[in-house]
């Protein structure tokens, strides 16, 4: 189970369950609420859970809890039953009753009501269990449950928490790069164009027509735009947000109480106090004031849930439950010793490495101590050492059956490009290659095939490759 922030998707629990049946799912629901009965953000239960369309999982979701809303994601369960109806029923009935198949749950117009944050897909999860495949198990099957619960509660908490320090420590600007993309969006001359309301609404001018507006909301993070009426940062708010320096809750940028929660949540009780997170000349009053307006937010969507119980607004949210690391790891003990340790180490793996290529293992030595020698402060040198700490212990050579690509990815690949179960590295193939693979074949240049399903489903049409017929009998 994952949820959605500012540092990408971060997981609420892992279950790890014997067979994808309703009753194996609401055991493994049950256990997670005994053990943590208030993981919503204080709450017992989330107001959306969003899902694909399994029937046991929505089945034991609503079982455990049925007060929270169940959404599907937009994009797969729409291709799923697109392509089940062309295998069902002739081509005159498959647009009626794809109209009629269960708007609610996964159309947006019948949806944008619920505040998502702009996630009509659970892309989060796909590229969550990604790199659970290619980072932590380097696409190789775990040789049983044991082995794949050491890799998640060890190796994936410390890519995780990496992960989360990287964007405490500022050191990830794709925050800062969505933000500038949102307000280049918009002319800059249509900000003398908006109009003030009050101090939290505003309505700013259609750049199209000129004639049209979007109300935009700042306490709530809303705009009547498609993307800002289901909960999503979108270019109108941008254009308020820099024009006004109001507050929003879903601005993408990261503040100084934000890095300051992520920390928290990243190193429990080893994080630094809140001074260590405040920006150069920013005082403190505008973390307090900040982590203040966060928690006002939560007292807003709990009160809006139906329950009484809120945090006091002078309070942050208090550190992790519980600390995952045991042993010798969370006893500091002496600090000689352990660097003595450290340096005996070192050297046991210079002499291994010089064993057999001393010339490489001597490269990447001078490597590192070029990049030892530019940490000026105990900052990059936490930082330096925990991602150092990270690589050692996920990129290890794992042994094993190698993890399969699936089908579906499989058949929407461009002509030219394997067909095989072995994933295709990412990126844009060498010009050399690609000038190769057009000579070789004219159609090799053409890019992935599109899943254009708006389009499909217009014009009566099967969509790309069917790969699979889910089973829709039972809804």
């Amino acid at each position: 189970m994952l949820t959605a922030t500012k540092a990408g998707a971060i997981p609420i629990g892992i279950l790890l369950n014997e067979a994808q049946t309703t009753e194996s799912y609401e055991r493994a629901f049950s256990l997670f609420k005994e053990i943590y009965p208030n993981a919503f953000g204080g709450k017992e239960y989330p107001q959306v859970f969003m899902t694909d369309n399994s029937v046991p999982a929505k089945s034991a979701i609503h079982a455990n809890w049925p007060q929270s809303i169940q959404l599907l994601c937009a994009f797969h369960v729409g291709h799923a039953e697109w392509l089940w109806l062309q295998s069902k029923y002739d081509q005159k009935s498959r647009q009626p009753l794809m109209q009629g198949f269960r708007k609610e749950q996964w159309v947006y117009l019948f949806r944008s009501h619920f505040q998502i944050g702009g996630h009509q897909t659970n892309n989060y999860a796909e590229a969550s269990v990604q790199i659970l495949k290619d980072v932590i198990l380097q696409r190789t099957k775990a040789f049983n449950a044991v082995a794949l619960f050491d890799y998640i509660s060890e190796t994936w908490d410390t890519y995780l928490t990496t992960k989360l320090c990287r964007f405490a420590y500022k050191r990830n600007r794709k925050p800062i790069l969505l933000y500038n993309d949102l307000g280049q969006r918009l002319p800059a001359e249509l900000a003398d164009k908006i109009i003030v309301i009050d101090e939290d609404t505003y309505r700013v001018p259609s750049s199209v027509t000129g004639e049209a507006t979007y109300e935009v909301v700042a306490s709530a993070g809303s705009c009547m735009c498609k993307a800002g009426a289901a909960g999503a940062f979108c270019k109108h708010q941008a254009l308020v947000h820099e024009k006004f320096n109001c507050m929003f809750p879903n601005h993408p940028l990261i503040t100084s109480a934000d890095r300051y929660l992520m920390g928290l949540l990243a190193m429990g009780s080893e994080c630094p106090e809140k001074e260590f997170f405040l920006d150069p000349k920013e005082p403190l009053e505008n973390l307090e004031r900040d982590l203040q307006l966060i928690n006002q937010q939560e007292e807003l969507i709990q009160l809006k849930m139906g329950s009484d119980e809120v945090l006091p607004s002078n309070e942050a949210p208090t550190a992790p439950l519980q600390n995952h690391e045991s042993g010798d790891e969370n006893d500091d003990g002496d600090g000689e010793e352990v660097f003595k340790t450290f340096v005996e180490n070192w050297e046991r793996v210079f002499t291994l490495g010089t064993e057999t290529n001393k010339k490489g293992f001597l490269k990447f030595m001078k490597r590192a101590n070029n990049a030892l020698s530019k940490v000026k402060n105990s900052n990059k040198a936490f930082e330096g050492m925990m991602r150092t700490s990270a690589v050692l212990k996920v990129n290890i050579a794992r042994y094993g059956r190698k993890i399969l690509v699936g089908v579906p990815s499989i058949a929407r690949r461009r002509p030219g490009l394997t067909k095989g179960t072995s994933r295709v590295k990412g990126g844009r193939p060498a010009g050399a290659v690609k000038a190769k693979q057009k000579k070789k074949n004219p159609k090799a240049h053409q890019s992935q095939r599109q899943r254009k399903l708006g389009a499909s489903v217009a014009a009566n049409k099967p969509h790309y490759r069917k790969h699979y017929l889910p089973n829709f009998n039972d809804l």
